[in-house]
């Protein structure tokens, strides 16, 4: 009896196997996944080629780091109270800094914050603005100065790992390249994270907004304490 072999046109490692199982843990929780059973080496080798012609490798790229970095980041909708046991289990890590951040803007000045937490008590708080000139100033301009500020911080700590609490979704997809972005912002964003991980472990947990999470409410009013000094000049 000849044995089959098992094509992965679109999956996490696209490629020939020889046992159904692996095949299939290649397109497990994998969007769009695609595979077949083949009698022979040749058809296999075809069935993959053509699935990879046909498909948009970006989109592949940020499948694949969906699966990569799933442990990096947190998007899903999380309740008040799962939100504050993460925080209080995050910051019972050794070497590790919580750290809650927000952002605004007014006219051409971006505001940031940043409000680490240990053991569910603020410890320390960061908060400034900058004015904005080579590029149009945007709120997720002033969402990604809190998330550089706060790792930044973290890194002159010395701490090894940081977990950033944010209510911008595109903050953590972004940095690990889970979301298709264009812009020259988001693509610094991008590079700082990439230098950034050289010196230091990020992890990413997305908070809903404006709900009474005290910590995040707490980055929100000083992001907005920071503009307002801007407004009254």
């Amino acid at each position: 009896m000849s044995r089959r072999f098992y094509a992965v046109g679109i999956g996490k490692a696209p490629g020939i196997y020889r046992k159904q199982k692996e095949a299939l843990e290649q397109t497990r929780d994998f969007s769009r996944a695609k595979w077949k059973s083949c009698l022979t080496f040749e058809e296999a080798k075809q069935f993959v080629l053509n699935s990879i012609c046909r498909i948009d490798h970006d989109w592949l790229l940020r499948e694949q780091n969906k699966k990569r970095f799933q442990d990096k980041v947190s998007s899903n909708e999380k309740s008040l109270k799962e939100e504050l046991l993460l925080t209080e289990s995050h910051s019972r890590e050794e070497n590790t800094l919580v750290i809650y951040t927000d952002g605004s803007i007014y006219k051409n000045f971006a505001a940031y914050a940043a409000v680490i937490v240990q053991h569910n008590q603020v410890v320390h708080q960061l908060s400034d603005s900058k004015k904005i000139q080579e590029q149009k100033c945007t709120s997720s301009l002033a969402e990604i100065l809190a998330v550089q500020s706060a790792i930044s911080y973290a890194i002159e700590q010395q701490k090894q790992k940081v977990v950033i609490f944010h209510d911008l979704v595109t903050l953590g997809l972004a940095a690990y390249r889970q979301a298709n972005v264009s812009s020259p912002v988001l693509l610094a964003y991008q590079r700082f994270i990439d230098e950034a991980l050289e010196q230091i472990d990020i992890h990413f947990v997305k908070v809903r907004g404006h709900r009474e999470n005290p910590f995040n409410t707490l980055a929100d009013e000083l992001a907005k304490e920071a503009i307002g000094k801007k407004k009254k000049k």
